[in-house]
């Protein structure tokens, strides 16, 4: 049995096909779709140290309090928030409010399986994302030290693309993508997409777009 997890999403069709998407995915026991939060509630009890995928819907301000509630009632758990499509402001007032990472529906799908799994993947307790780790920066002053072609890698996995893209992309093998990620990851000190994504859209490292 792994990290349960939870959709919440308004509509049913969308909200079904995600869990769906995310039933197979090993370390995670998604317990399906709902509407509402309240629904979700319920349906999880009093356990707590779950994945919460949230749709935001407009306004802003209805998602950001949706995800600072959440948290009140489960401040061991983690919440990856879906909107419609990339853009710098919502990301960074999503990540602000507590979300653990952002993903957006025109993301390809196996990058939103991998959102999940990083986020099921805690080194300190399955399912919860720290709250040193939401709120710690990766090291700026590493960032200095990586080439161009890790910036160029940094910023194309920030943007969605595969490593066979960004081979194609680049011209190069797709170990070397993989390696190049691999290292940049250890510079700045962090172990997911996710983290890496959080850290080029503060850091003004990419614009993300629709």
């Amino acid at each position: 049995m792994g990290t349960r997890l939870v959709v919440v999403e308004p509509q049913q069709l969308v909200g079904q096909a995600l869990a769906n998407l995310l039933r197979p995915c090993p370390g995670v026991e998604c317990l399906g779709w709902f509407a509402g939060l309240a629904q979700a509630r319920g349906a999880l009890g009093k356990r707590g140290g779950t994945i919460l995928v949230l749709s935001v819907q407009p306004p802003l301000a209805d998602g950001v309090a949706a995800i600072r509630r959440w948290q009140g009632q489960d401040p061991a758990g983690a919440i990856l928030a879906l909107t419609e499509r990339h853009e710098p402001p919502l990301v960074r007032r999503l990540l602000d409010a507590g979300a653990a990472a952002v993903a957006a529906k025109t993301d390809p799908a196996a990058r939103f399986v991998q959102a999940v799994k990083d986020l099921a993947r805690s080194p300190r307790r399955p399912g919860a994302v720290p709250r040193s780790a939401q709120s710690s920066a990766p090291d700026s002053a590493a960032e200095a030290d990586l080439t161009n072609r890790q910036r160029q890698i940094l910023r194309a996995v920030a943007e969605g693309m595969t490593s066979r893209q960004m081979a194609l992309a680049f011209g190069i093998a797709v170990k070397t993508v993989e390696a190049h990620r691999h290292h940049i990851c250890r510079r700045l000190r962090v172990r997911s997409i996710a983290a890496l994504t959080k850290y080029a859209v503060r850091e003004g490292l990419t614009e993300l777009g629709p």
